[in-house]
């Protein structure tokens, strides 16, 4: 026995992934694709007419109580639900790829929080504006001889949202934040 685990991230994962197991059951069990189309039709013809007289649906009596689990299981979670299910997940994908490549394309802006000449200033600084939820970095660069420690913040996805974080770290902080574009990565 070999157990393949799939993630479940919804109730759509959840719908696809036992419509599939159902079908792999069905189709090792050596029921003929004729067969099973036969006993879907006559299923769905009996579900309708249920559905017309107002009346809940009960597959068709059987002595095989696996096949009456597969007939009931196959009323609640039709096979047509697998392609509706899988256009949901392909738009989601390419949704996804877009807004990856939107995120690549557009700049990155950032909250200049302080910059410091003493690194364990900057160090307490960062740590304080971590502690208060932001994301944050410290950065450090030579500037005319003297290594100076860049409190950064983000990075957001635009201008505005920048800017009202560092309105917020301004005025909750007392530090004089300025709003910065990443540089293109090469």
């Amino acid at each position: 026995m070999f157990l393949t685990p799939h993630i479940v991230r919804s109730t759509d994962d959840l719908e696809y992934e036992t419509i599939r197991k159902r079908e792999e059951f069905t189709r090792s069990a050596g029921i003929s694709d004729e067969r099973l189309e036969e006993v879907r039709e006559r299923e769905q013809e009996r579900q309708a007419e249920a559905a017309a007289r107002g009346e809940p649906y009960y597959p068709e009596p059987t002595r095989n109580p696996v096949r009456a689990s597969i007939l009931s299981h196959g009323a609640r979670y039709p096979l047509e639900r697998m392609s509706e299910i899988e256009g949901k997940q392909q738009a989601a994908r390419e949704r996804a790829a877009s807004e990856a490549a939107s995120d690549q394309r557009d700049p990155r802006y950032y909250v200049q929080a302080a910059v410091f000449s003493d690194e364990a200033a900057a160090m307490r600084t960062l740590t304080e504006l971590v502690d208060a939820g932001y994301d944050g970095d410290l950065i450090s660069g030579e500037v005319g001889g003297t290594v100076l420690y860049e409190v950064r913040l983000g990075p957001y996805p635009n201008l505005e949202e920048a800017k009202r974080i560092g309105g917020i770290v301004r005025d909750s902080h007392g530090l004089a934040p300025s709003v910065m574009i990443a540089p293109e990565e090469p």
